[in-house]
């Protein structure tokens, strides 16, 4: 009897923290999709108002204020280069040195993963310097480039990670067949590879989408990304909080609906596994 009392407290417990850390997560979201329905400073008033009547005068404001359609797509563009580009340099690199013998290769892994741990404002200055006498400030293609330098060393160790956790005997048995290393990691490791090139694609989406300091730095009025455009509501003179709240609502928005439809892709590949 005790044992079963215990045994139901512990679950209460849990239940009781997770319903508490799943509030505490998802507190400021809430908050911001409420605060992006309320005008003026009722956002802030004291008692504050938990909840708001769906009022969309401030997304009106956004795009009045802002070509937002623009900034989308210059997000989009970064975003799709970054993550193809970043993916199909970092799939093979990632496959031979997870695989293949190569001289040195505890050497080249460390500094891959120094890669990982150098803060990007500690090179923003030579970047920046460097891109002015290229010719490409206030372009995508400077933001593209240095989102691909900063997610491609993280894409390569991920997937890394993951090859080495594939049954390697597959591969083996595929090589007696005749298979060159080629054809083995488009037929067989690539298709066993989905929950790990989705998990590392979507990490690199995000992590280039919410990108603030190259993209403030390296773009211009016409180029910039959303981020930038959040920020830019934050003037001066004054804070815009309206279209502030409602464009970040408009920036996470994509990032959430691309999460769901991944979600699916990644429990079909775990379920899947070696039958593919």
């Amino acid at each position: 009897m005790m044992r079963r009392v215990s045994v139901i407290l512990n679950k209460i417990i849990l239940y009781i923290l997770l319903i508490s850390l799943t509030i505490a997560f998802t507190f400021p979201i809430y908050w911001l999709i409420m605060s992006s329905f309320k005008i003026g400073m009722v956002a802030w008033r004291i008692p504050p108002q938990w909840f708001a009547f769906p009022n969309l005068t401030n997304y009106r404001k956004i795009f009045e204020l802002r070509p937002l359609g623009r900034y989308y797509l210059n997000s989009l563009i970064v975003v799709l280069f970054t993550v193809s580009i970043a993916l199909t340099i970092g799939i093979p690199a990632a496959y031979s040195l997870a695989r293949l013998q190569i001289k040195r290769k505890k050497d080249l892994l460390v500094w891959i993963l120094s890669q990982l741990m150098l803060p990007p404002v500690a090179v923003a200055l030579p970047i920046y310097m460097l891109v002015t006498k290229l010719g490409l400030m206030h372009s995508l293609t400077a933001v593209i480039i240095c989102h691909i330098a900063f997610n491609l060393p993280f894409a390569i160790w991920l997937l890394r990670e993951y090859f080495m956790s594939l049954p390697i005997e597959m591969e083996e048995a595929a090589m007696m067949e005749g298979c060159k290393t080629i054809t083995v990691l488009k037929r067989i490791v690539i298709p066993l590879s989905g929950p790990g090139i989705a998990a590392t694609a979507i990490f690199c989406t995000i992590l280039s989408w919410n990108e603030y300091l190259y993209a403030s730095i390296l773009t211009g009025p016409e180029t910039f990304t959303l981020p930038v455009t959040v920020a830019s509501f934050w003037t001066q003179r004054l804070i815009i909080w309206g279209p502030m709240f409602a464009a970040g609502v408009l920036a996470i928005l994509p990032v959430v609906i691309m999460g769901l439809f991944i979600q699916k892709y990644l429990i079909k590949g775990l379920t899947l596994g070696a039958i593919q």
